[in-house]
């Protein structure tokens, strides 16, 4: 469910009187909801090859997702009052719904989980995503979201994630490092900008029924912004820092 409100407000305080339209604010409000339900296919296996060798695989078909927006709006205006007379007013769009169909990408991937010891453990994960796959159906005509599945077609490929970590366990103390490189799946973009690479680092420590937890995360999802069709393109060069801090007890 989601609630959009845009609000614009006079900001010359009694200077609507003037005005041929005294507007003093308004607030333009729009509603969505949607429910569905999907289903797909996972698989996947996990095979231990030696003691210090893990392999598995896994494949996930495309979900068929099945839709419906209910929406509707809703304007509330307030005037500078004259006299006795009325300044607010408010009115209602009837609500409408719409029915609809998605179909998510393929995917499929490789891991690879080493096992050093009693000291450390590495993770190596391989996949791919056909992103050019995902597909818009109307639920009475198929030809509703023609356009929009030939934009998908021609503006995404199928790309790859790389995820990695190492975990190193100096009892009660474990450290653990991680990079992603995540592939976005765009065709017209540089090269440098068609991956999202995130940088992980954390600290653990268990004692007893206590446990503590602390990691950061650094990526840099950079892009390219138009505000409007036609307008020159922006460059957004972003980093992004998350941490997260966990304390609990076992019972």
């Amino acid at each position: 469910e989601n609630t959009f409100v845009l609000t614009d407000v006079d900001q010359k305080e009694n200077a609507g009187n003037s005005y041929s339209f005294p507007l003093k604010s308004y607030d333009y409000t729009v509603r969505t909801s949607t429910e569905g339900s999907g289903v797909n296919l996972k698989v996947g296996f996990i095979y231990r090859a030696t003691e210090f060798l893990r392999l598995g695989a896994y494949v996930h078909t495309p979900t068929a997702y099945t839709l419906s927006d209910v929406y509707s709006s809703n304007i509330r205006t307030t005037l500078y009052k004259v006299g006795n007379q009325t300044n607010v007013f408010e009115q209602n769009s009837p609500s409408g719904s719409y029915d609809y169909r998605i179909v998510t990408p393929f995917r499929a991937g490789l891991n690879f989980g080493f096992i050093i010891g009693k000291y450390a453990a590495l993770g190596i994960d391989y996949e791919t995503i056909g992103y050019n796959q995902a597909r818009l159906n109307d639920n009475t005509n198929i030809n509703v979201f023609k356009t929009e599945n030939n934009l998908i077609k021609t503006s995404y490929q199928r790309t790859e994630n790389l995820r990695a970590g190492l975990e190193v366990n100096l009892k009660p103390i474990k450290l653990r490092v991680g990079y992603r490189r995540l592939g976005t799946g765009l065709v017209a973009v540089s090269d440098k900008d068609k991956f999202v690479q995130q940088f992980s680092g954390g600290l653990g420590f268990s004692e007893g029924k206590w446990y503590f937890d602390a990691g950061v995360a650094s990526s840099n999802p950079n892009s390219n912004y138009s505000p409007y069709e036609g307008a020159t393109l922006a460059r957004l060069n972003k980093k992004v820092f998350t941490g997260t801090l966990t304390v609990g007890v076992r019972f």
